[in-house]
């Protein structure tokens, strides 16, 4: 089980009412939707739906101390499940001059982080496969940037920028396809390959209770829970 702890500032669990427009953050960020993303269930990673977009639209969220990377480490990763790449799709990004970008570059087979309205950073090819879930990672650390396609290092390279704090956006530019389990962290995750997470990411809140279920368990023989995962 994988854990949302102190350093998550932004987590999309996705879930919902087939064709709800409502979007949660549950570090409570305000999600707003532009355009045509919606709750779908029709398709999910974890749980029981996923945020569905058209190419059309794109979700946001004002400008916020939790989006503010400016020099320091951090990770941006989810789970997506793309139709088709837009021409310049935007999975996340500050999306004003000098913001961070995780996206497509361009209509290129080449995807990877970059400087908003300035310059492509570090990019991989080819592009994740369409009609498949994959989970994607961006990490900050140390001044090194990391791309990372289902828990395998694409590429690596210097990152010094000083990001700028600005509003997100989430799925734009022609982004078609899905999302789910959309987490943003103040910390680098992962420093070298990985096993992505095998479930939705649960609250150290939530944790605790679960803990003294297995203690219950464990008590009338019903045998115990393993907690593993960043």
């Amino acid at each position: 089980m994988a854990i949302d702890d102190i350093y998550t500032t932004l987590l999309l669990h996705a879930e919902g009412l087939d064709g709800s427009t409502v979007i949660l953050d549950e570090n409570g960020n305000k999600i707003s939707i532009n355009g045509g993303p919606k709750i779908s269930t029709s398709r999910s990673k974890f749980g029981s739906s996923s945020i569905a977009f058209n190419g059309s639209g794109y979700l946001t969220s004002p400008s916020s101390d939790d989006f503010y990377f400016g020099l320091d480490d951090f990770t941006v990763d989810m789970w997506i499940y793309v139709d088709s790449w837009g021409s310049d799709a935007v999975l996340f990004a500050n999306s004003d001059s000098g913001g961070f970008q995780f996206g497509r570059n361009g209509g290129s087979s080449f995807w990877g982080s970059c400087i908003w309205g300035i310059a492509w950073q570090i990019t991989a090819a080819p592009l994740p496969t369409t009609n498949r879930w994959h989970h994607v990672a961006a990490v900050r650390k140390s001044g090194v940037m990391s791309i990372y396609l289902d828990g395998i290092l694409q590429n690596r390279g210097a990152d010094s920028n000083n990001y700028i704090k600005s509003q997100i956006v989430i799925g734009a530019n022609g982004f078609k396809g899905n999302i789910d389990e959309l987490r943003v962290s103040k910390i680098a995750r992962w420093s070298d390959n990985f096993t992505p997470p095998e479930s939705e990411y649960i609250s150290t809140s939530n944790l605790g209770k679960l803990i003294d279920s297995a203690t219950i368990l464990i008590a009338g023989g019903g045998g115990g829970v393993i907690v593993t995962g960043k």
